[in-house]
């Protein structure tokens, strides 16, 4: 019996923090994911498949296997929504990297929205910012 109340309570401390885990797109406000969180998934997507390849992904097809652990952000480059310059690297979590934009909402260039940067951050461009902004390049 002494035994069983330390596992209980170690159990019960794994399962609430495993309750609040969830795809790179977690957003507080619990409203439908955004663009933003869809970039951030992407970013997460090409650190892990650069770390696994040791290359930058070069099309879609080589983050399918991130699917379902980043739904939010695949889905938006399948649907186009999100579109990827293929064959560049986003820094990895200790920073680093480029101001060049790496991944965008589709309307950016038109209308301003979402980017995503080499550095791996996600920010708001209008369509003048974004079309004078550095864009990546393979690496």
């Amino acid at each position: 019996m002494t035994l069983r109340m330390p596992l209980i309570a170690a159990c019960i401390v794994l399962a609430s923090a495993l309750s609040g885990c969830s795809s790179g797109a977690s957003n507080e406000n619990s409203g439908p994911p955004t663009n933003a969180d869809a970039l951030r998934d992407v970013a997460n997507m090409i650190r892990d498949f650069s770390a696994a390849s040791n290359r930058p992904p070069s099309k879609a097809a080589d983050l399918a296997g991130y699917k379902s652990l980043y739904h939010v952000g695949y889905q938006a480059i399948e649907s186009g929504d999100v579109v990827v310059l293929w064959g560049a690297k986003v820094a990895g979590e200790g920073g680093g990297g480029g101001e060049s934009i790496i991944a965008y909402e589709k309307a950016a260039p038109e209308s301003g929205g979402s980017v995503l940067l080499e550095n791996g951050t996600v920010k708001q461009m209008s369509a003048a910012e974004f079309n004078a902004a550095p864009k990546a390049k393979k690496k």
